[in-house]
């Protein structure tokens, strides 16, 4: 497989945070996915990459070129970020996804072109949102708004999807909806995919590698089977865990084990 990012000794953050000289590479095609409790350094990881975060050391190096000497323009050609919230705004559908395609635009261009308006219908078909084109993105539920956002980031066409925990405010029905299309864009087109995620039984399922933070650190990076283990969740949980095979998916689940469970069994 061939390298598309690669994380050399990064390093920053905010006053009271840092991280701490993370390392890691992701190859074409991989769905990867971050984890870890809250404020472990999951977003802080994400904006130091983009340079939304000035780093205090090391290097970002995506297909080879170091990120922070890359253009915005070129930057918005190569990666497209989801993020946890949606703009709430009254555009229609497909005027919110034709967003996407602004970094093609040629000078002094200030309406789409017939190609853009076809590639954006393209992905909103793909996406299953084209019935709602001329519907202001409002209007919409949560799991339709979240499927309009990835719209939108396809029509960048990047060959990196960023998401900032994309499932975090839907019900489970969205939630495997939102994944399931991701995970088929990840395996139809090749788009490399790296998501923040909280829930690990989401990110078990759905994901090839996981980079598992704590404390500003990368504690542990694998597959779901390397990472999801009790003994490592519950070091870097504080919270007492049991995980087995899913009997479907043959992927690690995490069962939690309530307190009172836990009482009772000590008696």
């Amino acid at each position: 497989m061939n390298e598309l990012l690669r994380i050399t000794d990064l390093k920053g953050g905010y006053k009271n945070f840092h991280l701490k000289e993370v390392n890691f590479q992701l190859n074409k095609g991989d769905f990867a996915g971050i984890i870890g409790p809250n404020g472990s350094g999951k977003s802080t990881l994400l904006k130091l990459m983009m340079g939304d975060l000035k780093p205090t050391k090391g290097t970002v190096l995506f297909d080879g070129n170091d990120l922070s000497r890359m253009t915005s323009l070129k930057k918005a050609q190569s990666i497209a970020v989801v993020n946890q919230r949606i703009a709430d705004t009254s555009m229609t559908v497909l005027e919110y996804v034709l967003l996407g395609r602004i970094p093609y635009r040629q000078l002094f261009q200030f309406f789409e072109q017939k190609e853009d308006i076809a590639k954006a219908e393209k992905y909103m078909e793909m996406t299953g949102i084209l019935k709602y084109r001329n519907v202001p993105l409002s209007s919409l539920s949560g799991g339709e708004q979240q499927l309009a956002a990835v719209t939108r980031a396809l029509t960048q066409e990047p060959q990196l999807l960023l998401l900032d925990e994309p499932t975090s405010m839907l019900d489970i029905s969205h939630q495997v909806q939102v994944l399931d299309l991701v995970s088929k864009l990840n395996c139809e087109l090749r788009l490399t995919v790296l998501m923040i995620i909280h829930d690990l039984n989401l990110a078990s399922s759905y994901c090839n590698r996981l980079l598992l933070m704590k404390k500003g650190k990368l504690h542990k990076e694998g597959t779901p089977q390397e990472v999801i283990q009790y003994q490592i969740i519950e070091d870097v949980y504080k919270t007492v865990v049991v995980t087995g095979e899913n009997p479907v998916t043959k992927k690690p689940t995490v069962f939690l084990v309530p307190h009172s469970q836990l009482y009772s069994l000590k008696r």
